[in-house]
């Protein structure tokens, strides 16, 4: 029996499929923001961005899920 030769368009398959696995960033591995990054988002509205200005510390980092959970329990509180 002879073993059948890799061909170079599978040998460089196989390198980059390895190497963008071992580049994966883990799912529970979630990004933080500071806090200039966050308002500096289009992602938040005007109001938005009020809310997370009064909530969130200067040197903290946050993640968009952090923020958006902030922001919802804020506004969701009993106005007296």
């Amino acid at each position: 029996m002879t073993k059948r030769k890799n061909s170079d368009a599978e040998t460089t398959a196989a390198g980059e499929a390895e190497r963008a696995a071992a580049h994966r960033v883990p799912v529970s591995a979630a990004v933080r923001y500071s806090k200039g990054q966050l308002l500096d988002s289009r992602q938040y509205s005007r109001l938005d961005k009020d809310v997370l200005t009064a909530l969130l510390e200067e040197e903290g980092l946050y993640t968009q899920e952090d923020a958006r959970a902030l922001i919802e329990q804020f506004m969701k509180r009993a106005v007296l």
